[in-house]
């Protein structure tokens, strides 16, 4: 071999070994930096996504909001001592996984970073930063923080490890936020007030153990502008540990997204309907000493009232039989125009996403028409009968329930019943707690209206009448209605308290009372006992 040739070939190897050199060189130049860059830009987007908007009431004290934290990251390959570390972290923080953190700290090959803790407080940040071990690294991330845990649950939801809303007003957050021009700030007030959200929570969770129930619902509403001043929903969950709902139907919200036949305070719509049109005067008789078979369904009074009563006795009495009279006289249009003007049949605009609505039957007969007077038949969430309801009592406007302060300050709301009716209808709301069923709710200090209702839940083998959904609706001060109030029990069972009853009237109505009684003076609403008196 010639020696031109030597020199070529040698100058060929120096010239492949440089060039494998600095390609070996640049693939881990560009490894590096990708490590580096994908650190930081996930540090990045923790941050970012973390930064969630405040969550207050209407008095601006929070129900969600942000709190920093830091994650605890470490670096295999230059850490120096696995097991000291590992046993200074134990000393500083309480269910330490020693024996993961022990291997994911000895995998010295391993030249990026791995995640040791999470949501470590500022505090322990600086306790295991003054260790001085190398290969440690924080990074700045955000905590979803709940002050008042199980309190507003349902209301306002939880969010997921990566901080995105899974439940409640935390999802409308992403779903619709940018769509709500009130929701573009750092900060949302909501139309909670927690002092009252608390006294719900606290009355209905007594309720619902003094009668065994299988959960309720109290809610109170601004009866002129729709707002939501406390919704509870019981069982309720800690949305630091959200996993029960996700399996357990029982955990459904049940003031906006649960359906229900709701019985008896249904006669509310069914006198409005028939005042509205002029069917009915309140001094007519009805002969209700008799049931009415229609069809396959016999309708009876829970209790047996042997004599001609008048229409407002019907109401007060709650009387089955005498509504189902008077809903003799609607046609099956009449009544269902009625329906879809109360938006029985339309989705709730209320900013949750647990939320449904009833469906218009395609077949609806006399039997329909009749059962459905009194609240059987129909099912609606207790979100849809708090607006319908407000509307039968503010003068005859409806606006969508929000949990938005001033929402719907700039809604037109739409007339649904006369001012001639509505005063009528808060007449009998009156009486019914001076003189009817409603009479346990008559309070000292303050005048209050209501409805009770009481509805036998269907099963396998038809309407069970053990399995009873309870219901008291009230507005307060009755002869200028500022709030509608509303408990519901889901099952309750009898105590020697209530002779054994679970009616409406026996065990909500005196919820409602007890909430009134403790709300009022936290809403500077002064007491009032006059007696009222309707032309």
């Amino acid at each position: 071999m010639k020696i031109k040739d030597i020199a070529n070939i040698r100058i060929k190897i120096i010239f492949y070994g440089i060039f494998i050199a600095f390609v070996t060189l640049l693939i881990k130049t560009v490894y590096l930096l990708h490590e580096e860059y994908d650190i930081h830009y996930n540090s990045y987007q923790e941050g970012k996504e973390n930064k969630r908007i405040d969550i207050v009431d209407r008095n601006n004290k929070i129900l969600a909001t942000n709190l920093v934290t830091y994650n605890l990251y470490a670096q295999p390959s230059i850490v120096r001592d696995p097991n000291k570390i590992v046993k200074d972290l134990s000393n500083i923080l309480s269910d330490v996984a020693e024996n993961i953190l022990l291997k994911k700290l000895s995998n010295s090959s391993y030249k990026g970073r791995v995640l040791l803790m999470r949501d470590l407080t500022p505090k322990q940040k600086y306790e295991i930063n003054n260790l001085g071990h190398v290969g440690l690294f924080f990074h700045e991330a955000h905590k979803r923080l709940y002050p008042h845990k199980n309190l507003v649950s349902h209301l306002i939801g939880f969010v997921g490890r990566d901080k995105t809303g899974l439940a409640g007003f935390e999802k409308y957050l992403d779903d619709y936020g940018t769509k709500n021009n009130s929701l573009n700030d750092d900060v949302v007030f909501l139309s909670i007030d927690i002092d009252v959200q608390r006294i719900l929570y606290e009355e209905l969770n007594i309720a619902v153990k003094k009668f065994d129930a299988k959960g309720g619902v109290a809610v109170v509403m601004d009866i002129n502008n729709a707002e939501i001043y406390g919704m509870v929903s019981l069982p309720d969950f800690n949305p630091y540990y959200p996993q029960e709902i996700l399996y357990n139907r029982n955990f459904n919200n049940k003031a906006t997204y649960d359906l229900y036949e709701m019985g008896s305070t249904f006669k509310t719509f069914t006198f409005a309907l028939a005042l509205e049109n002029n069917l009915i005067n309140m001094d007519d008789i009805y002969d209700v000493s008799k049931n009415i078979r229609i069809d396959r369904y016999r309708i009876k009074d829970f209790k047996k009232i042997n004599e001609e009563i008048t229409a407002r006795e019907v109401f007060t009495r709650s009387s089955n039989v005498g509504t189902a009279q008077i809903a003799q006289l609607f046609s099956k249009e009449l009544q269902q125009d009625f329906f879809k003007k109360l938006k029985f049949f339309d989705q709730l605009n209320i900013e949750l996403i647990e939320k449904s609505h009833s469906k218009l039957l395609k077949r609806w007969g006399k039997a329909n028409i009749i059962t459905s007077s009194y609240g059987y038949g129909i099912s609606v969430t207790s979100m849809h009968l708090m607006q319908a309801t407000a509307a039968m009592l503010n003068g005859g406007t409806l606006l969508p329930a929000t949990l938005i302060k001033d929402n719907n300050n700039n809604l037109q709301a739409e007339r649904v019943i006369s001012t001639r009716v509505s005063k009528i209808i808060r007449e009998l709301f009156y009486e019914t707690v001076e003189h009817g069923t409603g009479w346990r709710a008559k309070s000292k200090g303050y005048s209050i209206g209501g409805k009770t209702g009481s509805a036998n839940k269907i099963d396998n083998k038809g309407y069970n009448e053990k399995r009873v959904l309870a219901s008291f609706i009230a507005a307060f001060p009755i002869n200028n209605p500022k709030f509608l109030v509303l408990s519901l029990l889901d099952e309750p069972h009898g105590i020697k308290e209530t002779g054994g009853y679970t009616t409406g009237g026996a065990v909500s109505a005196p919820i409602v009372k007890n909430i009134i009684e403790k709300m009022a003076p936290v809403l500077n609403i002064i007491p009032d006992k006059s007696n009222l008196t309707y032309q």
